[in-house]
């Protein structure tokens, strides 16, 4: 069973999109009690031993009065914990073996893990560009992969493990149209 503050970084993880401006109110509004776990166990990015290392980063943020950048830095000091963010930059290669690693362990997406994050990964470059633009106190990108990977994994969802009831369906269908990951988990 996954500790509550698991719980709580998915949703924070996954609170920000990559988009321009705020998220469209329309996404949270769901007809379905369904959520994205009922229509695919997609494999935990963050797991039971992370558990510390999340506490510690939440307990270190969690005084930062604007709620975008404390999501921000929550996420960046995550993935300094786990060596994945240096010197102000994403180890990219690093961040895709710690992911591989734990998302090839599940049979079912084993075999869509490496397209997962090399899709994830290659947007990055985009993100970080804009993001230079603007004048932020944490780097968006280990957010960014972490809702990427979540969102594309539900996405990419083999038909094996797939819930085709017509909740899962309008959960998948707010994902096409650009709703972020925590509007359906």
């Amino acid at each position: 069973m996954l500790n509550p503050w698991f719980i709580v970084l998915s949703f924070l993880v996954g609170y920000l999109s990559g988009q321009d401006g705020p998220v469209d109110k329309s996404c949270f509004e769901l007809k379905t009690t369904k959520r994205a776990d009922d229509c695919c166990k997609i494999p935990d990015v963050l797991i039971d031993s992370d558990e510390a290392m999340v506490q510690r980063c939440f307990a270190q943020h969690n005084k930062t009065t604007n709620e975008q950048e404390a999501i921000k830095c929550v996420a960046e000091c995550i993935a300094r914990e786990l060596g994945t963010f240096k010197n102000g930059a994403l180890d990219k290669e690093l961040a895709k073996k710690i992911l591989m690693g734990r998302i090839s362990g599940d049979q079912h997406f084993k075999p869509i893990a490496g397209t997962v994050l090399d899709k994830c990964l290659g947007r990055i470059g985009a993100v970080i560009e804009k993001e230079s633009k603007q004048n932020t106190t944490c780097s968006f990108a280990s957010h960014f992969l972490l809702d990427c990977v979540e969102l594309t994994m539900f996405e990419s969802c083999p038909a094996a493990i797939w819930d085709k009831s017509e909740g899962c369906v309008e959960l998948k269908t707010k994902i096409t149209k650009g709703c972020p990951y925590s509007a359906i988990e």
